[in-house]
């Protein structure tokens, strides 16, 4: 639309301090004349110049506001001007439908440019700055609805814009943005950057045309959830006349909006929109929240996937009797973090459950001990402590937290003059399987508690603060220029300067020295950090999906990930920053550092897993883009009482009603033999070591208590 100030002089958009005149009368401004922006044309006036006031539905106001009188006649003769011209045209419209029967709304919409998120519904605001600044021709095309997320409704729509990418590319399209995602529509075939990393990249990745017998192609589009927003930096570029949104994702991501024609093509009130739009994120509520989506070809329930007592059935726990299920947290009561059934050891009674679990005693003691005597196979228990000495040691001298310390055990064990000395001073040699880990980070010191042999390990994985700035290193590499100009190897160099694949080697390793410790020497594994998740689940996470075939189908995935990760509170919603008030400092990417392991293995095992590598994207996905309710809550409590109140749907049920060769892994070879006879022989097998328990006795020594996993798989 063309209108009748362009033909004027434009000036560039001047900030108050440097306007020194009215721009019609040129008066001078002094502290009595004030000066006002035009906020159609953005130069500056006087009060007398500047007196009318107008709604300006087009560029985003629709309360009045100041404009200069010559804007203000040129913008109703415009008006006037598009009412006649879409008067006329729906009076032709009705002309032709009562000639030809019915209008071919699909022959309309071909003929105008097939712009898939264009069909978007509008919301009210949105309709009516549509109505005043659309063309006749883009408001016929509006009349074709396409099938949309229930509940997402437009906010904002903006057209003309550049969206430029990392890799130099450049292209020109239309910015929506919906209560639920940001979506760019390319407008244009062609890149419009003529940068060398751009041709490089196209050359690479040669554009696939889906066009057949001379079917317009489907648009191609960006789209990005609002909550995968980490932040959104603003640039007013008063030189090129230009406005630049730099939009930073928590999943790598990164894009710029740029706005062409901030003054001269009347951009600003779009600029300054999306700007705001972007930061709103949405809204408060969760996107999930709003929304009931249904999934008709759902193979299962989301939210059935994982039952915590049909789980340890299926592991052997019911068909021993070594080991009980307790309903002592049934409330959340004695753990608000924890799973609301827990196995526990059979010679452990709720009464002492909950005196360990309010303080440090010797319950503690005893319930390590159970653990250790509930495995037939072998005497031997191993500590696993996931932090690195160094800062276990530091911890424990500034009293935040503690580690099992061996002269607690001592008072079971039954000391020789041989091994009196070697049990309290001496440490072993770092265990086979952990040589990723230094000898200064992993210590092994082994002392006798009675019959049981337990070991204390240190596994030398950082904590949280540590992982996210490794991340965001790696995320400036990703995202860096093309590095074909840099020397041989500087980009490799750069990679191991983030220390990111150090950091997955040294949680790959413990992992599977957990598996040799359960697998090889039959022993009792008990996993634990500062807290009890983040690290903690990592391990037992990675351990169980190695030690279990079940866990590397695709419902045993999701299953994993619910009771390792979920059910046992880990803080999903604080770790990735969808809190009203997120801390940079309570950020974390540990789940994803664990979904990067668990790809590895994918990769070094490709036939060993029912899931292919979109399946695992698609959960990085919908982690940040709170859709579902699957990664919203800090624990088991929390999402019991919020499903309460506003049911969610679950990511797995999405997953799962998705066509199963898009996201399966054409060359698993599942087992050979039925899960159905694996666990009558692992029944079988436990039933036939089963021996009475002994009585133990009460320890007296006090016991420095942590949150603890127990893998019991086999």
């Amino acid at each position: 639309m063309m209108l009748l100030h362009e033909a004027q002089k434009v000036v560039s958009w001047v900030p108050d301090s440097l306007a020194d005149r009215c721009y019609h009368c040129q008066a001078l401004f002094s502290l009595v004349l004030r000066r006002h922006h035009c906020r159609r044309c953005g130069n500056v006036f006087c009060d007398t110049c500047s007196s009318s006031r107008m709604p300006l539905v087009s560029a985003g106001f629709f309360t009045p506001v100041r404009v200069c009188d010559k804007c203000c006649e040129a913008a109703k003769k415009t008006h006037r001007r598009m009412y006649n011209e879409r008067r006329r045209l729906s009076q032709s419209v009705t002309s032709a439908a009562m000639s030809h029967g019915v209008v071919d709304t699909m022959a309309m919409a071909s003929s105008s440019h097939h712009d898939l998120h264009s069909l978007l519904p509008l919301s009210p605001m949105d309709e009516s700055e549509s109505s005043y600044a659309a063309s006749p021709a883009a408001a016929l095309a509006l009349t074709t609805m396409i099938d949309v997320i229930p509940g997402e409704v437009v906010m904002y729509r903006g057209p003309n814009v550049h969206l430029r990418i990392p890799n130099g590319c450049e292209y020109a399209g239309t910015v929506y943005i919906s209560n639920y995602r940001l979506v760019f529509s390319q407008t244009t075939a062609p890149c419009l950057s003529t940068s060398e990393a751009c041709a490089r990249t196209h050359s690479r990745h040669a554009t696939v045309t889906l066009q057949a017998d001379h079917v317009t192609a489907a648009p191609r589009y960006h789209a990005i959830p609002l909550r995968t927003i980490e932040r959104v930096k603003r640039q007013e570029l008063a030189d090129s006349d230009t406005g630049v949104l730099t939009v930073f994702c928590k999943d790598l991501r990164r894009i710029q909006l740029v706005f062409l024609g901030l003054v001269q093509q009347q951009s600003f009130s779009h600029f300054d929109r999306c700007d705001r739009e972007l930061k709103g994120r949405g809204g408060p509520v969760h996107f999930a929240k709003v929304h009931q989506e249904t999934f008709p070809h759902a193979l299962w329930d989301g939210w059935a996937v994982y039952d915590p007592v049909a789980e340890f059935n299926r592991l052997g726990v019911g068909a021993t009797t070594k080991w009980r299920i307790t309903d002592i947290n049934q409330s959340y009561l004695f753990c608000p973090t924890y799973s609301a059934s827990i196995a526990v050891p059979a010679a452990v009674s709720d009464q002492v459950l909950a005196t360990a679990g309010q303080k440090q005693c010797a319950e503690d003691i005893l319930l390590i001990q159970a653990i250790a005597a509930t495995n037939p196979s072998s005497s031997t228990m191993v500590i696993v402590d996931a932090r690195p000495w160094r800062n276990a040691m530091a911890q424990k001298t500034v009293g935040m937290a503690g580690y099992e310390l061996t002269s607690h055990y001592e008072v079971k064990s039954t000391p020789t003059p041989d091994n009196t000395e070697a049990s309290s001073t001496s440490f072993d040699l770092p265990l086979h399987g952990s040589h990723a880990v230094d000898p200064p980070t992993l210590h092994d010191k082994t002392v006798m508690i009675g019959p049981t042999t337990c070991r204390l390990v240190f596994m030398g994985i950082e904590n949280i603060h540590v992982m996210r700035k490794s991340f965001q290193k790696l995320t400036e590499l990703s995202l860096s220029p093309d590095p074909l100009h840099d020397p041989p190897g500087r980009w490799h160099e750069q990679l191991a300067q983030t220390k990111w694949m150090d950091h997955l080697s040294r949680i790959l390793h413990a992992s599977v020295e957990i598996v040799r410790l359960v697998k090889t020497d039959t022993a009792s594994v008990l996993v634990h950090c500062s807290d009890g998740w983040d690290r903690t689940s990592q391990l037992t996470g990675l351990a169980e999906l190695m030690l279990d075939p079940y866990y590397r189908t695709l419902r045993g995935f999701a299953l994993l990930v619910e009771k390792d990760w979920c059910s046992f509170g880990y803080k999903f919603c604080e770790r990735t920053g969808h809190t009203a008030d997120p801390s940079s400092q309570e950020i974390s990417v540990v789940f994803v550092q664990w979904m990067d392991c668990v790809w590895q293995l994918c990769r070094q095992f490709p036939c060993s897993f029912e899931f292919n590598t979109r399946y695992l994207i698609l959960i990085l996905d919908h982690l940040y883009s709170c859709r579902f309710g699957t990664f919203l809550y800090d624990s088991e409590q929390r999402r019991v009482v919020e499903e309460s109140r506003a049911p969610t749907t679950s990511l797995w049920t999405y997953l799962s009603s998705l066509e199963r060769s898009f996201v399966s892994n054409p060359y698993f070879e599942p087992r050979k033999y039925s899960r159905q006879n694996w666990h009558a022989r692992v029944v079988e097998r436990r039933q036939a070591n089963e021996f009475p328990m002994s009585q133990w006795q009460q320890p007296v020594d006090d016991h420095r208590r942590h949150h603890h996993h127990h893998v019991s798989v086999d």
